[in-house]
């Protein structure tokens, strides 16, 4: 996974995903998207048009990212997955539980572009 790259908007985050979601880069996102996660901020978008495997850990992040959002009542839409996505999301019975929307609000969206770590190398934040 590449090294996530941020963009915001006032009410919603774009978080663009690439290379591989797994042990060593799944907490990518979510340190991202955790940090954008200010008052106001209702959607979330995770773009992984680039996602090319993704391991049980990388499961794990996604799982995590959404208890983050859904405590601050934001809505993650997973756009452009890939089929190898849902087919490790139905497998694992989850699928419907990481794209159920959240009842009962409807806001803008706030921009962030994140591109994960290349090779899972560790790299320190600026």
């Amino acid at each position: 996974m590449h090294h996530p790259t941020v963009r915001t908007s006032p009410a919603a985050l774009t978080v663009h995903v690439s290379g591989e979601l797994d042990h060593g880069t799944g907490h990518d996102p979510v340190g991202v998207v955790v940090g954008h996660l200010v008052p106001g901020v209702r959607d979330v978008r995770l773009d992984l048009t680039g996602l090319t495997r993704i391991a049980p850990l990388g499961l794990a992040a996604l799982l995590m990212l959404h208890r983050h959002t859904s405590a601050v009542r934001a809505t993650v839409h997973r756009d452009n997955r890939p089929d190898a996505l849902d087919r490790v999301l139905r497998q694992t019975n989850v699928l419907a539980h990481l794209t159920a929307p959240l009842s009962g609000h409807r806001t803008p969206a706030r921009a962030v572009t994140v591109a994960p770590r290349h090779g899972g190398d560790p790299e320190t934040r600026r």
